[in-house]
């Protein structure tokens, strides 16, 4: 088993300058080389720290031309880098959405997102996504449009093609999970991390341990205590 990231979530100030970042950054970059010490002496090989912000509707509540999207995110990914992240990502658009009061937000949510290709063409490391469903609001099919045209925008914008690995559109997702692109702060509470584990030799060695005749529910169990241990060894 590995650890693929620690992810770091943090709520910047709206509309903050490279060097507010560069503040705001410098000591979770600090909190995050501990938190990988502690991993890596406990025999943990750490692949990548990451670091995710609030939705970006609530970091740039006034809105942002693509131009100005664009280099906000360049600034961004210099201010984390430089505080020892690799990846970064600006949170999941829309994601602040949760009730129909939230709606007035839509205009400045379509003006982000017609700067979302700009975001992946000015850099190589910020992560972006769209949040179409959630429990709350249900399916948002007036955004489906303009986020599937982000995705035809992406994909030639890098020599790669990874273009699109940097972006995508999401449903009920819940804040402050490892995984990007769609990993997001979720505005109020304190920072925080989570951790993205690489188990999959762990659960192979599970099912060939219990055999061919093992039921599904006696296997349920079996993976429920397994990760049950897994979570207390990580605590």
């Amino acid at each position: 088993m590995g650890i693929r990231a620690i992810s770091f979530f943090t709520q910047l100030p709206t509309h903050p300058s490279l060097q507010q970042m560069r503040q705001h950054f410098a000591p979770i970059g600090q909190q995050a080389a501990q938190v990988q010490s502690l991993f890596t002496k406990a025999g943990y090989d750490i692949q990548s720290l990451r670091l995710a912000t609030q939705p970006l509707e609530q970091l740039l509540p006034k809105g942002a031309t693509s131009q100005q999207l664009a280099t906000f995110a360049q600034q961004f990914e210099q201010a984390a880098s430089e505080a020892g992240f690799k990846h970064m990502a600006l949170g999941t658009l829309g994601a602040s959405i949760k009730t129909p009061a939230d709606e007035n937000k839509n205009d400045v949510i379509q003006q982000l997102m017609c700067g979302l290709p700009a975001v992946i063409d000015a850099t190589d490391w910020v992560f972006t996504s769209v949040q179409l469903a959630d429990q709350m609001t249900g399916f948002k099919a007036d955004m489906l449009p303009m986020a599937a045209q982000i995705v035809l925008e992406n994909a030639p914008m890098k020599e790669d093609g990874f273009g699109n690995l940097r972006y995508c559109m999401v449903a009920n997702m819940k804040a402050f999970s490892p995984f990007f692109p769609a990993a997001l702060h979720d505005g109020s509470s304190s920072p925080a991390f989570s951790i993205a584990i690489e188990s999959a030799d762990k659960l192979v060695d599970l099912l060939e341990t219990a055999g061919k005749e093992a039921s599904r529910c006696s296997m349920s169990s079996t993976f429920t205590r397994y990760f049950n241990t897994l979570g207390a060894e990580l605590d």
